[in-house]
């Protein structure tokens, strides 16, 4: 449950702002892979970014890139496809709001007032 602390990831397995491995660490590692069993957060982006995240796969030359104007990220490793199907592995990228962001103030605000607009825009780009 979001606790409206929006935590530096400089020195912890969170910390994506260069080129690494989505695979998890361990659970020693981090409170937080501890409790979720790996990755399931929502990332702060970047206000000024053009990239919201890219995926490489080495094995099969396949590129991500991952844009939008919404705040945050929400990165899941999709642990529970393990017992589906074996040897399959996935993740899933979320451009949304911050997740409970009503009940926190200091997040940006996810309230659409009766005749106000919201837009917003992701986009999936693959290549190889």
């Amino acid at each position: 449950m979001p606790t409206g602390e929006i935590a530096p990831v400089a020195g912890t397995p969170f910390d994506f702002r260069k080129s690494k491995s989505v695979r998890v660490p361990p659970p020693s590692t981090h409170p937080q892979i501890q409790l979720t069993g790996g990755f399931d957060h929502c990332w702060v982006l970047d206000k000024n970014a053009r990239v919201a995240a890219e995926l490489f796969s080495p094995a099969s030359g396949v590129r991500m890139v991952v844009r939008t104007n919404l705040p945050g990220l929400q990165v899941y490793g999709a642990y529970h496809l393990k017992t589906a199907y074996p040897g399959w592995h996935a993740i899933c990228v979320e451009p949304e709001n911050f997740p409970d962001a009503p009940n926190h103030p200091n997040f940006p605000s996810s309230i659409l007032r009766p005749g106000e607009t919201h837009r917003s825009f992701m986009s999936f780009k693959f290549s190889a």
